[in-house]
């Protein structure tokens, strides 16, 4: 299955989200809905990349990147990483049988390290026209539920 031509990533794969730890506060082990809110960065990629102006929100495919090279592709190391099966942000949101949010495959070019073939993004984040925002919010924080910390050696 394709999304706009990138590859959706298998339920059983597990990607994971560096997030600033802005909204959870220290010592948190989950993020919260926040975490998950596409950028106005993300927007304006999604419209320069011809993706009728659907965001991803950057995830990391656990398989494929760790930690450390997912940092250097951040502006700042002050992240913490969250990790979660793809089948659970899958799973969230599905309405009549029809899924809203994707994992997508969307690897860095030109790459800056072996982890830039592991970048992935969520798909379907963005608040939808006349969405009321506590239902959206809802959503966000339910992805964000299903989350652990990730931690590497």
């Amino acid at each position: 299955m394709n999304w706009f031509g990138l590859p959706v990533l298998r339920p059983e794969a597990r990607v994971f989200r560096l997030a600033r730890n802005t909204f959870a506060g220290p010592g948190s082990t989950r993020p919260t809905g926040e975490d998950f809110v596409p950028s106005s960065e993300d927007r304006k990629e999604a419209t320069a990349k011809g993706r009728d102006g659907r965001p991803l929100v950057s995830v990391w495919d656990s398989e494929k990147a760790t930690i450390p090279l997912a940092l250097e592709h951040m502006g700042d190391r002050e992240r913490i990483a969250y990790e979660i099966e793809v089948g659970k942000v899958h799973e969230v949101g599905i309405e009549g049988g029809l899924q809203r949010f994707f994992v997508v495959s969307d690897p860095i070019t030109p790459a800056k390290n072996l982890g830039s073939a592991g970048h992935c993004g969520i798909a379907g984040l963005e608040r939808r026209a006349n969405e009321p925002r506590p239902q959206w919010r809802a959503l966000l924080d339910e992805i964000a539920c299903r989350c652990r910390e990730r931690r590497e050696a």
